[in-house]
Protein backbone atom coordinates (compact mmCIF):
# COMPACT_ATOMS: atom_id res chain seq x y z
CA UNK A 1 0.00 0.00 0.00
CA UNK A 2 1.14 3.71 -0.64
CA UNK A 3 -0.02 6.48 1.36
CA UNK A 4 0.35 10.05 0.61
CA UNK A 5 -0.30 12.97 2.70
CA UNK A 6 1.97 15.90 1.64
CA UNK A 7 1.59 19.18 1.49
CA UNK A 8 3.64 22.38 0.15
CA UNK A 9 2.89 25.96 -1.41
CA UNK A 10 3.63 26.64 -4.85
CA UNK A 11 4.26 29.04 -7.38
CA UNK A 12 1.49 27.88 -9.94
CA UNK A 13 0.43 29.70 -13.60
CA UNK A 14 -2.86 30.81 -11.47
CA UNK A 15 -0.71 32.32 -8.88
CA UNK A 16 0.04 31.17 -5.31
CA UNK A 17 -1.45 27.67 -4.41
CA UNK A 18 -0.90 24.94 -1.47
CA UNK A 19 -0.12 21.46 -3.24
CA UNK A 20 -2.39 19.12 -0.97
CA UNK A 21 -1.80 15.77 -1.98
CA UNK A 22 -3.83 12.82 0.00
CA UNK A 23 -3.77 9.35 -1.50
CA UNK A 24 -4.19 5.60 -0.29
CA UNK A 25 -2.97 3.54 -3.04
CA UNK A 26 -3.89 -0.48 -2.81
CA UNK A 27 -1.20 -3.19 -3.34
CA UNK A 28 -1.91 -4.13 -7.29
CA UNK A 29 -3.69 -0.80 -8.58
CA UNK A 30 -2.88 1.37 -11.40
CA UNK A 31 -3.29 5.43 -11.14
CA UNK A 32 -3.03 7.98 -13.55
CA UNK A 33 -2.01 11.69 -12.94
CA UNK A 34 -3.61 14.54 -14.85
CA UNK A 35 -4.43 17.81 -14.67
CA UNK A 36 -3.55 21.04 -16.56
CA UNK A 37 -0.23 22.76 -17.19
CA UNK A 38 0.89 23.91 -13.54
CA UNK A 39 -1.05 22.19 -11.53
CA UNK A 40 1.71 20.34 -9.60
CA UNK A 41 2.24 16.94 -11.27
CA UNK A 42 5.37 17.63 -11.85
CA UNK A 43 5.86 18.98 -8.22
CA UNK A 44 4.25 16.17 -7.14
CA UNK A 45 6.52 13.49 -8.25
CA UNK A 46 9.83 15.25 -7.69
CA UNK A 47 8.55 14.83 -4.17
CA UNK A 48 7.69 11.48 -4.29
CA UNK A 49 11.40 10.85 -5.66
CA UNK A 50 12.71 12.88 -2.73
CA UNK A 51 14.01 15.69 -5.31
CA UNK A 52 11.94 18.21 -3.57
CA UNK A 53 11.05 18.87 -0.09
CA UNK A 54 7.28 19.28 1.30
CA UNK A 55 5.66 18.31 5.02
CA UNK A 56 3.56 15.60 5.59
CA UNK A 57 4.06 11.93 5.24
CA UNK A 58 5.14 9.65 2.08
CA UNK A 59 4.80 5.46 3.29
CA UNK A 60 5.36 2.53 0.49
CA UNK A 61 4.51 -0.79 2.49
CA UNK A 62 6.55 -0.52 5.50
CA UNK A 63 8.97 1.75 4.46
CA UNK A 64 9.59 5.32 5.46
CA UNK A 65 10.28 7.82 2.94
CA UNK A 66 9.26 10.93 4.56
CA UNK A 67 7.57 11.70 7.86
CA UNK A 68 8.01 15.36 9.10
CA UNK A 69 11.84 16.33 9.07
CA UNK A 70 12.99 12.71 8.53
CA UNK A 71 13.69 11.59 4.97
CA UNK A 72 14.81 8.77 2.84
CA UNK A 73 17.87 9.57 0.45
CA UNK A 74 16.86 9.74 -3.58
CA UNK A 75 18.90 7.23 -4.48
CA UNK A 76 17.65 4.31 -1.71
CA UNK A 77 14.22 5.13 -2.74
CA UNK A 78 13.06 2.54 -5.05
CA UNK A 79 11.39 4.43 -7.73
CA UNK A 80 11.81 5.08 -11.25
CA UNK A 81 11.64 8.61 -13.04
CA UNK A 82 11.97 9.89 -16.42
CA UNK A 83 12.23 13.66 -16.91
CA UNK A 84 10.41 15.54 -19.74
CA UNK A 85 13.16 15.70 -22.29
CA UNK A 86 15.17 18.40 -21.92
CA UNK A 87 16.73 16.41 -18.19
CA UNK A 88 17.28 13.25 -19.94
CA UNK A 89 21.21 12.55 -21.12
CA UNK A 90 20.65 12.44 -24.97
CA UNK A 91 23.81 10.15 -25.94
CA UNK A 92 22.07 7.54 -23.83
CA UNK A 93 19.10 5.09 -25.16
CA UNK A 94 15.53 5.29 -22.49
CA UNK A 95 17.36 1.74 -21.03
CA UNK A 96 20.36 3.73 -20.70
CA UNK A 97 18.69 7.01 -18.97
CA UNK A 98 16.58 4.21 -16.41
CA UNK A 99 19.91 2.25 -15.90
CA UNK A 100 22.43 5.09 -14.68
CA UNK A 101 20.61 5.67 -11.40
CA UNK A 102 21.57 2.26 -10.50
CA UNK A 103 24.67 3.38 -9.85
CA UNK A 104 23.76 6.23 -7.56
CA UNK A 105 21.81 3.59 -5.60
CA UNK A 106 24.47 1.17 -4.84
CA UNK A 107 26.49 4.07 -3.83
CA UNK A 108 23.79 5.80 -1.61
CA UNK A 109 23.56 2.05 0.18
Amino acid sequence: MIDIDINKPLLGSCGTMQLCVKLCIESGSFVALTGASGSGKTTFLRILAGLESAQGHIRIGSEVWLEGSRALAPQQRRIGFVFQEYALFTHMSVEENLLFVAKDKALAE
